[in-house]
Formats: structure tokens, sequence, C-alpha cells
């Protein structure tokens, strides 16, 4: 049965699985290189050209693996709450774990801002990209004709999920 991006799950509910996963992720650069500032950027336009692939009541939580042992117990109590009325406690959780995640990271997150991008890439000698799930963004650089200047590595999905490295749609990284 295909359902429609308005059936399947508000846009925010996207937004704020994605602006926790980019706060993940710069907790992880951090902790990586604790010298080092880094900036991360969520590319919420591509929401504009896929189905929205998050559900917050309902989707697979990969990020969890990221959580305290007390964010994964209010976790599972939400969980156990009637289908319709955990979307608010849900939300709420989600801005917890982000929060408290950007408070212990050093950078920021913000918007990916695609423009910005092309000209970064127009001056940069070389650049590196390696892409998750979703080969949207490769198909603006091709569309853009900044494609030739990138060395691009793309991980191909397969069914068998423990097999991907980065199986999140919005998995992307680009080194200048």
């Amino acid at each position: 049965m295909a359902v429609s991006p308005k059936q399947y799950a508000p846009r925010e509910d996207a937004d704020l699985h994605g602006s926790l996963g980019a706060a993940d992720f710069l907790s992880a650069l951090h902790s990586w290189s604790p010298g080092a500032s880094h900036d991360v950027f969520v590319n919420g336009d591509a929401l504009d050209r896929i189905i929205n692939p998050v559900n917050l009541k309902t989707h697979s939580h990969e990020e969890l693996v990221c959580r305290t042992p007390d964010e994964i117990n209010k976790f599972n109590k939400i969980m156990k709450q009637d289908f319709k009325s955990r979307r608010q406690d849900l939300l709420a959780w989600y801005e917890d774990c982000r929060r408290w995640k950007m408070q212990t990271a050093r950078g920021t997150v913000q918007p990916f801002k695609f423009d910005q991008l092309i000209e970064r890439v127009k001056a940069a000698k070389t650049v590196k990209y390696f892409g998750g799930a979703s080969l949207l963004l490769l198909q603006r650089f091709l569309d853009s004709g900044i494609a030739e200047k990138i060395n691009c590595c793309i991980q191909a999905v397969r069914i068998q999920r423990p097999t991907i490295l980065f199986w999140v749609a919005f998995t992307n990284s680009i080194w200048f």
C-alpha cells in the first residue's frame, strides 16, 4: 500500500529526528578530536523530494544506541503509552536528548545550504564525498555541474540491515 507524505508523519518529526542525529554525529566528532570544533549540516530540503521516512511513533529507533541509560528508560516508558498519546512526549524526549548532546559537544548544527556548498566545491582543490543510503545529494551535484570535482564513494544498500554501515538516508560526509 502506498502512503503519501502527509499521511505518514509530520515534517517536524523528520526535522527533529535529523537534528538529534546531527547532534549525535557532532558529539562523536568531538570525542574523536576533542580539541577541534566541527560544523554539522542537516539537509532538511531533501524531505521536499522524498516521502518522509520518519514516524516517531512507529519507526525503527536507531538513535537509541547513542542514548544514556536514563534516556532509554524514559523512551521505553513513553513507548508503553497509548499509541495516539505518545507523540507529544516523544517530541519532548527528542528535544531533551538533542539539547543535552549539544551542551556536551563543541561545534554547531546548522541547516544545509546547497548554494554555499556549490561555491565551496568550486573553490576547493579536492573534495571527497561519502554518501549513505540516499543518492539525492549526488544527483544535485550532477545537476549543478560540479560532480567532476568530487571524489565520490557511495554505500550501496542491502536488504540485510546489520551489514549496512550507515543506513540512515540522511548520512553524507564531505571533506575539503
